[in-house]
Order: structure tokens, then C-alpha cells, then sequence
């Protein structure tokens, strides 16, 4: 497995660019599909069945994927949608006479120089550090966000867990009379940079009860302390070019788009 997976991370068009292997699980011998000019590996969770793929051509790429299609959809009937990452522009047209249809589309964000954006002060005082027994009622907000804006799937308390304790990471949360209201993801990296580290948003949500009441905004200044606090310069965030709201909120910081398109993310339901 690990020889296929690193022949998909080589080839000239990937979905593995930036995962592990450790990243894709439940798969056996009968989900992998390899050739000399393309691989495709077969991951089903819960939620999905997700293609993982690597192809040296457009061609090679849609001679393969037709029959990776039939096969899972040969299987047997199921009501799982069938989801493959990073879809380069110019596979789009052929993705949808196939029926993908887009269900993302990640557009990179950047602060060049995070000590030259000042922000009115934010007039909610309650964001703080989550503690231990909030994973769960964290990983609701985020939950609750889910139709919010696309592409957006929430986390498990599990993974809010091992996110807030992994290393130069951090999880600031929103509270309202007792009650979690804002979740926002933060992670530090790029510190031997000569442009300086970076401080990435990771995931930022709030509840939809609270949404338009200036408590994502207290979320990012927060956030943006924190980062200058562990000496980042800069700041990176992926959002869907659809999130209209939050772009508009982003720009607020001083985040700009990058060039061009975005990560694109495709689904047949």
C-alpha cells in the first residue's frame, strides 16, 4: 500500500499532494486500481466513498476512472455519495457528463503582514481557550454549521480533542451565558521561514442562532493575538469561493485572495 500510494503522490496530477497515508483507512486489495500511468484507491467511511487518485495525463485519468465508477457503483445499491479532491479545472466539463457535480471549491487566503492589519476592538469579551470537557459541545457547534456554507462538514469531538492538543495548535471558543457558541481552529507553522511563521485558521464556526452578531469577528481578533503571541508574520486560511459571508468577514482582516482557482472538490450522489 505504501508503494501505491507514493506512485499517486508523484504522478503529475494528485489528490494525495498533501495527506498520508495514515489519512486513508478500510481499504483492502480488491478497492485499489493501478496502472502504469494512474492509480486509484477506493476509501468507504460512513458518510462517503472517496476516490484518492494520481495520473500522469487527462487521459489516463478518464480511461481509468469510468471503470473505478462502475465498479463501485457495480458493488452493490447504496445511497452514499462518491467524493474525489483536488479536480483540476480543465477535468471539470468531462467530471460532469460523468455526473460529479462541484461541492467545493478551497480558495487560499493570506495575510502577507499580520502586524500591519489593525481592527476595531471586537465589544464581545467572551472568547477564551476551550477546556477538556468542552470537546463534545465544540464539536456541536461545529456540527450545527453543517448547509451554513458549502463544503463545510463539521468535526468530532475526537477531533477537536486531538487537534487542541497536538503542538502548536490551539482552539478558542465563544461562550454566551454559559453556553459554546464559537469554535475556532488555529494552528501555527512555516517557523524557519525567512517571510516568517504562519498562523492558519483552520475551522471557525458559529452557532446559527448567533450568527451575525459579531462573535466570528472576536473569534479572528483573538486568534490574531494568539498567533503574533507565537511570533507569526503571516496568516493563511482556505475558504469556499461561495462563502460570501465569511469572505466578506475575512477581508474585514485583511485576508486576500490568491490567483486563480481554487481546490476543487467534486461529488456523484
Amino acid at each position: 500500500m505504501k508503494e501505491i500510494f507514493e506512485k499517486a503522490q508523484g504522478f503529475k496530477y494528485t489528490s494525495v499532494t498533501y495527506k498520508d497515508l495514515e489519512d486513508i483507512g478500510g481499504v483492502n486489495k480488491e478497492n485499489i486500481f493501478e496502472m502504469d500511468s494512474a492509480v486509484f484507491i477506493i476509501e468507504e467511511n460512513d458518510k462517503e466513498i472517496q476516490i484518492h487518485w494520481g495520473a500522469e495525463t487527462k487521459e489516463a485519468y478518464f480511461n481509468e476512472i469510468k471503470k473505478v465508477i462502475a465498479f463501485i457503483e457495480g458493488k452493490k445499491k447504496q445511497d452514499k455519495r462518491i467524493f474525489s479532491e483536488f479536480i483540476p479545472p480543465e477535468f471539470v466539463a468531462e467530471m460532469e457528463e460523468l455526473g460529479f457535480k462541484i461541492v467545493s471549491e478551497w480558495v487560499d487566503f493570506v495575510v502577507k503582514d499580520l502586524h500591519a492589519i489593525e481592527v476595531s476592538q471586537s465589544r464581545f469579551e467572551g472568547v477564551r481557550p476551550i477546556e477538556a470537557n468542552e470537546y463534545e459541545e465544540a464539536s456541536e457547534v461545529l456540527c450545527s454549521c453543517i448547509g451554513c456554507s458549502r463544503g463545510f462538514t463539521g468535526e468530532s469531538a475526537q477531533w477537536v480533542k486531538e487537534w487542541n492538543e497536538a503542538e502548536d495548535r490551539c482552539i478558542l471558543v465563544a461562550e454566551v451565558k454559559k453556553e459554546l457558541v464559537g469554535v475556532c481552529c488555529l494552528s501555527m507553522y512555516d517557523f524557519d521561514s525567512e517571510k516568517g511563521a504562519i498562523l492558519w485558521l483552520r475551522e471557525i464556526g458559529v452557532s446559527p442562532g448567533y450568527q451575525g452578531k459579531g462573535i466570528g469577528y472576536a473569534l479572528i481578533e483573538k486568534a490574531f493575538q494568539w498567533g503574533k503571541d507565537k511570533v507569526a508574520k503571516r496568516s493563511f486560511l482556505a475558504c469556499d469561493a461561495e462563502n460570501y459571508n465569511g469572505i466578506k468577514l475575512y477581508e474585514k482582516f485583511g485576508y486576500r485572495r490568491n490567483d486563480g482557482r481554487g481546490q476543487i472538490n467534486m461529488a456523484k450522489y
